[in-house]
């Protein structure tokens, strides 16, 4: 069971999504419980971290991302992959990609990985117009360690490393 909560209505006490959905929060709506949980091989993905309730706990295996923004719709010549700010972090840090022009059908993925190469947590996997976005990545629910993040668009790939100190 999901709810989408505007302004002004009450509060869910849980919010789960199950496996197999993905929840995208519309532009201008708001969301409130106490608890957010994502499973496995399910999404949540809200555009503006002011959409999101003030001390609501976020959990799960599945991907959360809560703010992927276009901070520049100039088409950038190529494919980059900046490195993480702050970098180390705790427990929130920003990845800026730029997204050059992609060929038709082609995706763009920011995949988060541990030190043993195993997938943690997947930011974006989405078709992206050309621009220059930044991403919000929660290590909340992670380990302090050393962690990498990798940039897929078409035929391009890139990858840096970060470190989450708790």
């Amino acid at each position: 069971m999901v709810f989408i909560l505007l302004s002004g209505l009450p509060k869910a006490d849980e919010i789960h999504v199950p496996p197999g959905a993905c929840i995208t929060l519309p532009a201008g709506a708001n969301v409130c419980s106490d608890t957010l949980t994502v499973d496995s091989n399910a999404c949540f993905i809200a555009f503006d971290s002011s959409n999101i309730c003030p001390g609501m706990v976020i959990r799960g295996n599945g991907s959360i991302v809560i703010s992927i923004a276009q901070i520049s719709s100039e088409i950038p010549g190529s494919f980059i992959l900046h490195q993480n700010y702050p970098n180390p972090f705790n427990p929130v840090t920003k990845i800026k990609i730029e997204v050059a022009q992609l060929e038709k059908n082609a995706r763009v993925k920011l995949i988060i990985f541990d030190a043993l190469g195993k997938e943690v947590k997947k930011l974006v996997d989405e078709h992206l117009q050309p621009g220059v976005y930044e991403v919000d990545f929660d290590g909340t629910d992670l380990p302090s360690g050393v962690y990498f993040y990798r940039f897929f668009a078409g035929d391009f790939t890139s990858v840096r490393k970060m470190i989450l100190l708790k």
